[in-house]
């Protein structure tokens, strides 16, 4: 395994970790979109990525004012993730929100 420690279980990261609820999400499992989703937020509270993650689930889902607070905490952690968001088709459901911190 590339990344991985001789005699360590993996560990995803935690882009690895939240990626799955967005795709999960795109696919129409909510449910599971959603148990990915909360896993990676517990295990990573303040990392930016599934922060991003957890807005791209939630705006896809229907969770729009989660969706806008995680994609707020995310821009805030990693400036970044405005140019992520600005384009994003996964947020589309909340772009024209004024809240919407990806512009």
């Amino acid at each position: 395994m590339v990344g991985g420690k001789v005699g360590e279980p993996f560990s995803p990261s935690p882009w690895e970790a939240s990626s799955l609820a967005a795709g999960f999400a795109e696919t129409g499992d909510f449910e599971r979109a959603r148990r990915y989703r909360d896993q990676a937020l517990a295990d990573h509270p303040d990392h930016p990525h599934p922060l991003y993650n957890a807005a791209c689930t939630e705006a896809v889902v229907g969770e729009h004012d989660a969706a806008l607070e995680h994609l707020r905490r995310a821009i805030e952690l990693e400036p970044k993730a405005r140019e992520w968001a600005a384009d994003d088709r996964q947020l589309d459901a909340i772009r024209d929100d004024p809240r919407f911190p990806g512009r």
